[in-house]
């Protein structure tokens, strides 16, 4: 075989293959930059939560130093001054998800891949079919062959449909009866235009025919004849694309149809084959102690990942991470996998953990270094914020307590008093706290010792018999005790909060995880289909590469026999040419003239006429039948993966279905799980209440249909006849039924075995592949669809589209009649499988 020919043709399909390769990377390039999208909405979230964590534990702290102080007053203040019962705005984190659905993905590229190498292909068969008119052949039109009706130009290049049928003899070769014309001579290798304008409905008139789904109307047509290959190949001249391939050894054949009234009148006009694409073809996408002392500052070091706080007898787990050991045991404690709460990884059995001395140490060192600093900022000026002594004169340093007797606050010096002289000692001291003119009633000068609930403040004794004389009022200690019941069960419920956010973290880290599972088997599944796809091409490549070889083989066979052939025509053809040159030389004339008549010396040799010989091989016709047959096994490749992917989704919404006795014919026998049903051989008496089938061997399920989408599955093997689909409540039960959409019935039905029908309207003949053992339905409620399917074979069998629905729809069940037996087998609902 020609070696640049063979580059050629690995070049067309390299670039098949680079497209599979180049929409397969824009596949996992779009899943990866999906699962990146959601990995910064998953921080944002943590983040986002980690903030509100903060918060709440900041509310945490003031609440429980609230709740720890002995100070009735103050207590009761800081309440009524603060909100710290109403809880901060925060967000509603229940219907927060971030886990998104590749469902699809790959299926969409399959879908947009088998477009971008249907545009390519053709691409690619357009260089090679436009080396097919290289053979264009006049094919005038044969009048001895024409329908008396026809009339054909003097030139033989048209012919039309005439209103007279012409008298003409009546010869083996002529049409008779079909409006049709043939050629006159029958091409080896030939091609040839033919005009075609007649309606929408294309057929190749094969054994059986073949409807033709064309996109757009051929306005020329083009027919291609390799002999040798027996292929006969009809092309769209405009749109450049192959319209249909069979072979059979034929002559041409034209036949304008019937005039109707001058409807048809136009011709069809043989033409002269012209260069039907463009000139030039389009271009084909191409850590030690020392270290570890700088982060004594920083409490965020020795914080435990569970509770956010800093470590109580840190441990570590095999995997390298630390904990509070109570808290890490907790953690597995309610839950039933190992699982280490930073890495994920999960143990097998519960893992020993072990003590980690070096951050006991750190920790240890952090605190005592914690408590130095605030021993040495105890005799530290007083700064804003800080309550400064009373006392100090000067300088003002930071108060260490205050008392609520002599209404002061003091710093350790002037602290001392109240520690050591026993008059003092029994004044009540308190944490520092300003403005302690605020414990004194502002009205009576007097102290602040009684609680008013019906106001909610705090008043002293005079007021009792003034303002808040009929009011409720209770002493300090009492409300205090109150409120410190009501700060305990705020407190609770802030950490109920951070608990709930702290799992929030957790959900969303672990969907993060499944996301990436879920992206991972996605790309494996692209992977997998894809490399499924540029297989098939390799394999075509294969295929053709050894078909053009033998093809070569043959035609150099061919070839050494005709040289063979011709290099023993030659010796002859010398031997006769010395025999001429010898008798001409001769003087004697007798003898010449004896030779001359006795021989037959003056005739050529019987040889072969080598003027119509000739052993020159195209491959062009084969390469462009197998990338035609190669774009059909993609696509059916492609459009059985498609439907797989949809019965796979519509199964996700299976429904559990059971059979209504009280709709089911008295000849209908159900069993009594209500599964399944088929026909008897005689009626019950059953009541003919109005829900009842009267006459039609039907039953509905129980289950309506309703609401959004639902899916069932039918056993229907051993069957000759049934129907299946949905029907709507208000249906006629009663006397013969016309199934149809119009009537409320959305069925399908088989009939002598091997009939199958849509019942639309008008009703659809099904041609379908095989023979449906167990059928899928799903209705789609809102979107006005109902579709069959073959199960076994992932087939989609009919859909109702565009339906539009009211009421309630049911299951619709006809096993037929019993046929003496032969349709004894019965409809039998099924659990659904994801196959």
């Amino acid at each position: 075989m020609n070696r640049l020919h063979k580059t050629r043709v690995s070049e067309v399909f390299t670039q098949l293959k680079e497209s599979v390769e180049k929409r397969l990377n824009e596949l996992i390039k779009t899943i990866e930059e999906k699962q990146k999208t959601t990995k910064k909405q998953a921080e944002a979230f943590i983040k986002e939560l980690e903030q509100e964590i903060s918060e709440q534990m900041k509310r945490s702290t003031e609440v429980v130093q609230l709740s720890l102080s002995e100070d009735h007053l103050h207590l009761l203040q800081s309440v009524q001054s603060s909100n710290i019962h109403d809880p901060p705005p925060t967000k509603d984190w229940t219907k927060v998800s971030i886990r998104p659905s590749y469902e699809g993905t790959v299926m969409r590229a399959v879908v947009q891949l088998e477009e971008t190498l249907s545009k390519e292909m053709k691409k690619l068969v357009k260089p090679k079919a436009k080396s097919v008119q290289m053979f264009a052949e006049d094919a005038p039109l044969d009048p001895d062959t024409a329908h008396p009706k026809l009339i054909v130009s003097a030139d033989g290049k048209q012919v039309s449909h005439g209103d007279v049928k012409k008298n003409l003899p009546n010869n083996p070769e002529r049409f008779s009866y079909c409006n049709c014309v043939l050629a006159k001579q029958s091409p080896q290798d030939g091609y040839w235009f033919i005009w075609l304008r007649n309606g929408n409905e294309y057929k190749a008139l094969a054994d059986p025919s073949v409807p033709l789904s064309l996109k757009s109307q051929p306005q020329k047509v083009g027919v291609f004849v390799d002999y040798e290959e027996g292929l006969v190949s009809f092309y769209d001249v405009d749109a450049a694309a192959l319209i249909y391939s069979f072979t059979e050894k034929l002559f041409p054949f034209f036949s304008p149809s019937h005039r109707y009234g001058g409807k048809n009148s136009a011709p069809l006009i043989i033409s002269p084959v012209g260069v039907f694409l463009n000139n030039t073809a389009e271009s084909l996408p191409n850590t030690d102690m020392a270290a570890a002392a700088n982060y004594l500052s920083s409490e965020d070091q020795f914080l435990c990942s569970i509770c956010l706080d800093v470590f109580t007898d840190p441990v570590t787990t095999s995997c390298g991470h630390n904990f509070c050991k109570n808290c890490i045991n907790e953690h597995w404690n309610i839950n039933d996998q190992h699982m280490c709460p930073m890495c994920k990884k999960v143990f097998i059995s519960r893992p020993e953990l072990q003590v980690n001395t070096f951050i006991s140490e750190m920790v240890a060192q952090f605190r005592q270094s914690a408590q130095q600093k605030t021993s040495s900022s105890e005799q530290q000026e007083s700064k804003p914020g800080e309550v400064p002594c009373d006392v100090c004169t000067g300088t003002k340093l930071k108060a260490l307590k205050s008392c609520l007797v002599c209404l002061a606050s003091y710093c350790e010096t002037h602290l001392e008093p109240h520690l050591t002289m026993s008059g003092l000692k029994r004044h009540q001291l308190i944490d520092p706290v300003e403005n302690l003119e605020d414990r004194m009633c502002t009205k009576h000068d007097k102290p602040l010792e009684l609680f008013c609930k019906t106001d909610q403040t705090c008043v002293c004794m005079l007021c009792t018999v003034s303002n808040h004389k009929t009011h409720d009022v209770v002493p300090l200690k009492e409300e205090y005790e109150g409120k410190k019941v009501e700060l305990k069960k705020t407190e609770a419920e802030i950490q109920q909060m951070i608990q709930k956010r702290r799992l929030k973290i957790q959900e969303i880290k672990h969907s993060v995880n499944l996301s990436e599972e879920d992206a991972d088997r996605e790309i494996a599944e692209g992977v997998r289909v894809f490399t499924d796809l540029k297989e098939s091409v390799e394999r075509r490549l294969n295929e053709l590469i050894d078909t053009i070889k033998e093809k070569h083989n043959t035609t150099e066979k061919q070839a050494k026999a005709f040289i063979k052939e011709l290099e023993q025509e030659i010796s002859e053809l010398m031997k006769r040419s010395t025999e001429v040159v010898q008798l001409s030389l001769s003087e004697d004339h007798l003898h010449l003239l004896q030779s001359f008549q006795s021989s037959n010396i003056h005739h050529t040799p019987p040889t072969k006429d080598w003027t119509k010989v000739s052993v020159h091989q195209t491959y062009e016709p084969t390469v462009v039948r197998a990338v035609v047959q190669l774009e059909e096994t993609l696509s059916k490749k492609i459009k059985k993966l498609v439907t797989e992917a949809e019965l796979k989704r519509v199964q996700k919404f299976a429904v559990d279905v059971t059979l209504d006795p009280d709709t089911a014919n008295p000849v209908l026998i159900l069993s009594a799980e209500g599964k399944q049903v088929h026909t008897g051989k005689v009626e019950q008496y059953l009541p003919d209440n109005p829900e009842r089938f009267s006459f039609s061997c039907s039953v509905l399920g129980t289950q309506s249909l309703s609401s959004e989408k639902n899916y069932y599955e039918v056993q229907v093997k051993g069957k000759t006849d049934w129907d299946l689909g949905v029907a709507k409540e208000s249906i006629n039960r009663k006397g013969k039924i016309k199934l149809s959409p119009k009537n409320g019935y959305w069925t399908i039905w088989l009939r002598n075995g091997n009939e199958y029908k849509a019942l639309d309207g008008p009703s659809v003949s099904l041609s379908l592949k095989s023979r449906p053992q167990k059928v899928g339905v799903f209705v789609d409620y809102e979107e006005g669809l109902v579709s069959f399917y073959d199960v076994d074979a992932a087939a989609l069998i009919y859909s109702f589209t565009g339906c539009s629905f009211t009421e309630k729809l049911f299951p619709f069940f006809s096993p037929s009649s019993n046929d003496g037996g032969k349709n004894a087998a019965p409809l039998i609902i099924s659990p659904v499988g994801v196959n």
